[in-house]
């Protein structure tokens, strides 16, 4: 693949980084508006600012594509689909997506603008690629988890069964610890939903490790802080693995950081790696730097643990200390440091810390620098010292800016004169949908003495400067060899031919009119339509128990009103290859427990198309032996490749939309409602399909790739706890893909709250009894049946007794 196939996607928060995103060589950039982006605290754009903002991008070959990567509720989509149609009908590329009713929503309406699968749909393997890009998407953003490995055979796959989806992974910047999409951390904690724009990063705080015992493993540090991403030194491989873009993340960043990555990044896949573009990377911003999960490194290479924010460039050790005077050996040689006047220093030792700005380099040479230490700063011998504010970072960037690296627009002429000796120019260009003929008003006189060549005239043409545009080609068909026009009537010519054609391609990226009012007439009808549906109320409610253990379900039989049970073997093995080795026999001996009642198999987590296979073998078997059972997956894309009836779960849902459009496509029979919503929006969701709501049981908040295997004694206990400074344990367990699964402190109980449930289009409530002992087991399904039957009762368990009803009261931030 040649380089120029690969692009380079910046981000923009703000009207006054976009210039630096632009100018320093982006590709495309993305931008939000005021709302309905998952970075609500950046300073995004209003209407007029993204109309502004998208003009500004076209007139300079650039892309926009805006976020609207949040769930949304039932009561937003008429809002947010006319926010959509605003910015088709104003030019914006595309829109990035991570509401799967939202997104059947703008196919249906405004099939002309492309869409962007967000990242936080959780893409990380082919079926689930395969999938969107058969329902409208052209571009998707792979998880950060996912290894090169597995994207290369994305990649083959997407080829060789001719789906063309573009293939997008972030290449620098912040990493999210859980999976993103799969975060509620932020939402449970402080109604600060991740999957609505508000997250808290509560993964930048202090935790300890306990073991099941409650022994400390760990001191109070930042376990679940990532260091940040920074791919500069793999761009190559990442274009052999034929990847379309690499995106930049940073819509909270400042417009040094926004410049100094795009430009590097640009450089790499241009093949031009330098140490000095390296350097800008680490002075931009640093909590220290990973090539990530992307490149296979473990967790404990991409999980910083010991600080949470920047911690500035590292360059060396304090060697000496004198009155006025400060020594600092640099410790990396292969990236030599740059020490201005101006810049900004931190040294750190023993966990304190001290910072000056250097006033006066007193001698520098490549392996040491003195300082004047006019104030008399207390720094320590062996301190480490690191970059905190880089004068050298602020003066390239504002050069690299101040530079314009344009994507040029190259144009074909074709020249001619007519009868009136007028220049005829028919121009063509991959940026015009077609050719664009401009006739001058200077006409040609016969020479009288020197006659104009064609090399004159191709000199002027040429002379586009620092306009985007640059000619290719030059064709001539009636020019004569007897013809005078002034040099100053040709510069006029240029001038006016160049704009036109602007104009003409900034008119390109705007619908016709005719177009864009069918569009909003079909969007008014299809609101008129909205407005009318009424939610349907299922009065026939059923009870479903999950487990993890066999001998839970023993309990199960002596309770009718359990009509299905939902079997989780995915914690029960080190492994997936015993897990698909035992999952069989596990399933067989449940469905024997609890004869007629109904059997779920619940997949693991983040399944992998590699076990597809398995999946399918074993329910064959079941099929064979006459044996019904269900699956209950995470990944849309599985559900499409199982050839059964699918239960979804953790996709979060929120609005009628994608239920409707996934019990049509890829057919769940059954979808779990996001623990995120209030009952106020719950009310207002209709069943196109089963719906299910969890009522009880442990709250997953984040699932990550990190296994804390360093961290970790040779003797596994079943559980461990991350304690944080208010003493709240959150349990952490893995499964057999060795993921980690972190739970809230509390105990989801909406047993207060069944009246109100039942009122509502929600057919099946769950109890959630996985990671219970049997005695609580059997105390949880207990107090339900007393409290489906009316009566009076409480409920103590051996463990737990914090109980709280998630968001069902208060709801997300809007």
């Amino acid at each position: 693949m040649a380089n120029d196939d690969c692009k380079i996607l910046a981000p923009v928060g703000s009207e006054d980084v976009l210039p630096a995103a632009v100018f320093s060589g982006a590709d495309y950039v993305y931008l939000s508006g005021n709302k309905y982006g998952a970075r609500d605290f950046a300073d995004n754009f209003n209407y007029d600012g993204l109309k502004n903002a998208i003009n500004f991008c076209h007139k300079f070959n650039v892309k926009v594509f805006v976020t609207v990567n949040i769930s949304i509720l039932e009561s937003e989509l008429i809002d947010v689909l006319d926010y959509v149609f605003y910015l088709y009908s104003h030019g914006a590329d595309a829109v990035i997506i991570q509401d799967i009713g939202l997104a059947s929503i703008v196919r249906e309406l405004i099939p002309d603008l492309e869409l962007h699968a967000s990242t936080q749909m959780t893409i990380y393997d082919y079926s689930f690629v395969k999938w969107l890009s058969e329902n409208g998407f052209s571009n998707v953003n792979i998880s950060r988890e996912v290894p090169l490995t597995r994207i290369k055979t994305i990649v083959s796959k997407l080829h060789e069964f001719n789906h063309d989806i573009n293939i997008e992974v972030f290449g620098h910047g912040a990493l999210c610890y859980c999976y993103s999409g799969q975060c509620l951390m932020s939402s449970f904690l402080g109604g600060r939903s991740g999957n609505r724009g508000l997250c808290a990063q509560p993964c930048r705080m202090r935790y300890i490790l306990e073991d099941s015992y409650n022994v400390p493993l760990t001191d109070s540090t930042y376990l679940l802080s990532t260091k940040d991403l920074c791919t500069y030194n793999n761009v190559k491989d990442f274009i052999d693995a034929g990847i379309d873009s690499i995106k930049i993340e940073g819509r909270m960043k400042a417009k040094e950081y926004v410049s100094s990555s795009t430009y590097c990044y640009k450089q790499a896949v241009e093949g031009n790696y330098n140490a000095d573009d390296f350097l800008l990377l680490n002075l931009a911003f640093n909590r220290g730097l990973t090539s990530g999960y992307i490149n296979e490194n473990s967790s404990d290479d991409v999980v910083g643990r010991e600080r949470s924010g920047s911690q500035g460039y590292p360059i060396g050790r304090v060697i000496k200390v004198e009155e006025n005077k400060i020594t600092i050996k640099f410790g990396n040689r292969r990236f030599p440091t740059k020490i201005v006047n101006g810049d900004g220093l931190k040294f750190e030792y023993e966990n304190e810390s001290c910072g000056m700005y250097v006033s006066k380099i007193i001698s520098q040479t490549k392996n040491k620098i003195t300082l004047l230490n006019k104030k008399n700063i207390p720094v320590e011998e062996d301190s480490m010292v690191y970059i905190t504010y880089s004068k050298y970072l602020q003066d390239k960037t504002k050069s690299i800016i101040n530079q314009k690296h344009l994507h040029k627009i190259g144009l074909n002429l074709n020249i001619s004169i007519n009868n009136n000796s007028q220049m005829v120019i028919k121009c063509t260009s991959d940026n015009l949908k077609k050719p664009v003929t401009y006739t001058s008003k200077e006409v040609f006189e016969e020479a009288k003495n020197k006659p104009l060549t064609k090399d004159t005239v191709n000199k002027q043409l040429r002379k586009t400067g620092n306009t985007t545009f640059k000619i290719n080609k030059i064709d001539y068909e009636n020019f004569q060899d007897n013809l005078f026009m002034p040099m100053s009537s040709l510069n006029n010519i240029r001038r006016s031919l160049l704009e036109i054609i602007a104009k003409n391609i900034r008119k390109s990226y705007i619908p016709p009119k005719g177009k864009i009012q069918k569009i909003q007439d079909n969007i008014e009808s299809f609101k008129k339509e909205h407005y009318h549906n009424k939610n349907n109320i299922d009065s026939d409610k059923t009870w479903n128990i999950y487990i993890n253990k066999i001998q839970q379900a023993e309990i199960i039989t002596k309770y009718d009103y359990i009509d299905t049970v939902y079997y989780d073997g995915s914690y029960n093995y080190d492994s997936i290859k015993d897990y698909c080795q035992n999952i069989y026999d596990e399933l067989r001996e449940v469905k024997k427990i609890i004869g007629d009642k109904k059997l779920v198999w619940i997949l693991p987590q983040l399944l992998l198309d590699n076990e597809i296979g398995h999946v399918s073998e074993i329910l064959l078997k079941f099929n064979y032996e006459d044996i019904d059972i269900k699956v209950q997956t995470d990944n849309i894309g599985v559900a499409n490749e199982l050839d059964t009836n699918c239960y979804g779960n953790n996709l979060n849902i929120y609005n009628n939309y994608s239920i409707k459009t996934l019990s049509e496509n890829p057919g769940f029979e059954r979808l779990t409602i996001s623990n995120e919503l209030s009952y106020n929006d719950i009310k207002k969701l209709k069943n196109y399909c089963s719906l299910e709501y969890i009522v009880f049981g442990n709250v997953q908040l984040m699932l990550s790739e990190d296994d804390f295997e360093n961290l970790l004694d040779s003797y596994r206990t079943d559980y461990y706890y991350l304690v944080d400074k208010r003493h709240n344990k959150f349990k952490l367990l893995f499964d057999c893909y060795n993921h980690s699964h972190i739970f809230d402190y509390r105990l989801l109980d909406l047993s207060e709250h069944l009246d109100k449930i039942y009122d509502t289009s929600i057919s099946s409530l769950s109890i959630d009894s996985r990671f219970f002992n049997l005695e609580d087991t059997e105390n949880i399904i207990k107090y339900f049946e007393d409290k489906i039957n009316n009566k009076k009762s409480s409920l103590t368990l051996t463990k737990n007794n914090e109980f709280y009803p998630c968001n069902f009261e208060r709801g997300v931030y809007k």
